[in-house]
């Protein structure tokens, strides 16, 4: 399969996404499938929202979660979409509309994860988040729980300073009493 037919094909779940979404507010409004095979095999899909404060609110309360376990669900389920690579990010503000700025993001996503891959994690600073560079002891931990559990099980990371839209997911598999 072609590039062009796997974007079709991403743009199909994107569309998907977006009829899903529409109770989500703040929620993504645009979104950019940035790819470029000579500079990176990755599949790069930028979600963005109205505004800074629209996407800080959308990280915050889960939203932008929603929307990336939704993305990473039905890729999943997809033959050819399962066996990419691909990277989930948010944006503010407008997607690219002319050549030179879709370079310009794809860039910037390229150079953020050469820099959170150049260096083993054993040698990495537990203390500096390897995605956005601020200290990660800061970095707030987020989930929901679910009805008939204690805790959550799931969920997402973000950096608590201004402007930073860092974004990573975790889980866990309790045992115990605090399981369920």
């Amino acid at each position: 399969m072609d590039s062009n037919e796997i974007a079709d094909k991403i743009e199909l779940v994107l569309a998907e996404m977006f009829t899903h979404s529409q109770e989500l507010q703040p929620r993504a409004i645009e979104c950019s499938i940035l790819h470029n095979p000579k500079n990176h095999p990755g599949w790069f899909i930028a979600l963005f929202f109205e505004n800074e404060e629209q996407l800080q609110i959308g990280l915050k309360q889960g939203n932008c979660y929603k929307l990336y376990m939704y993305l990473i669900n039905e890729l999943a389920q997809d033959e050819v979409l399962n066996d990419l690579e691909t990277h989930i990010r948010f944006e503010s503000g407008n997607r690219p509309m002319d050549q030179a700025s879709y370079d310009q993001l794809l860039e910037k996503y390229l150079t953020a994860l050469a820099s959170s891959s150049l260096a083993p994690k054993e040698q990495a600073s537990p203390k500096t988040c390897n995605l956005c560079g601020h200290s990660f002891d800061e970095h707030q931990l987020l989930g929901h729980i679910k009805e008939g559990e204690k805790v959550p099980h799931e969920g997402w990371i973000i950096c608590p300073k201004d402007g930073c839209n860092c974004f990573m997911t975790w889980s866990a598999n309790y045992k115990g009493d605090d399981a369920e």
